[in-house]
């Protein structure tokens, strides 16, 4: 069964476009090296350009572990959290409708 979630953060003045750069390069590694992930959507807030909502979705338990566990997603936290405002904020979701 898919799995739905979400992470929200707010990155510090001044570290906009690094992190902007960073998750570009994670979400491009992961299109290579996690088959399992079947989303992985970063976005950036129009009104306040510090706020990022990322949506993503994993095939199965298995896909969101070789995600949590992935080289890529160490690196992107050891860059991110340093920049960040307060913590990530994940919520988890389940389908319920979708095109």
């Amino acid at each position: 069964m898919a799995i739905y979630k979400t992470a929200h953060f707010l990155v510090r003045a001044g570290s906009v476009d690094r992190c902007t750069e960073a998750v570009r390069q994670f979400v491009a590694e992961m299109q290579r090296t996690e088959a399992g992930t079947r989303l992985y959507l970063s976005m950036q807030d129009q009104v306040n350009p510090h706020r990022f909502l990322h949506v993503f979705v994993f095939e199965d338990e298995l896909a969101e572990t070789a995600h949590r566990d992935a080289p890529a997603t160490r690196r992107f936290t050891e860059l991110l959290y340093p920049e960040l405002i307060g913590e990530v904020k994940f919520g988890d979701y389940t389908l319920v409708a979708s095109t």
